[in-house]
């Protein structure tokens, strides 16, 4: 679980709130979010995005990035600007919301699933 301003991210239940509040996000929203949140500050390139979203080069990566951030931040609300852009390589976390004392750079790096999780028969993941 990460927790940056009033953002809760659940990666354990793909679950993100804000102030309290869910929020609906799709899938990739989702993704895109944690790996740009939990890189504390790091930039996150358009190609490592794609690689780790898409499973490789993607044509047109950075546009389709591009869509997919705007999407998210809309539905972060007040919390939109935690994300920053990096005109012509990414994205990071803004300097403002970057945690003090960050994972050691040997920590295991993040995954994330490719496919959706599944759902049960109650509606949770």
């Amino acid at each position: 679980m990460i927790r940056v301003g009033d953002l809760v991210i659940d990666r354990d239940r793909y679950i993100a709130t804000v102030g309290g509040s869910r929020i609906e996000l799709t899938f990739m929203e989702f993704n895109v979010l944690w790996l740009i949140v939990s890189n504390n500050g790091r930039v996150v390139s358009y190609d490592a995005l794609a690689e780790t979203l898409w499973g490789g080069v993607v044509p047109r990566a950075p546009r389709r990035l591009a869509v997919l951030v705007s999407r998210t931040r809309e539905k972060l609300g007040p919390e939109a600007d935690l994300i920053e852009t990096v005109k012509r390589v990414g994205y990071r976390l803004s300097p403002a919301y970057v945690v003090d004392d960050p994972p050691p750079d040997d920590a295991k790096p993040l995954e994330v699933a490719r496919t959706a999780p599944r759902s049960t028969a109650d509606g949770s993941v």
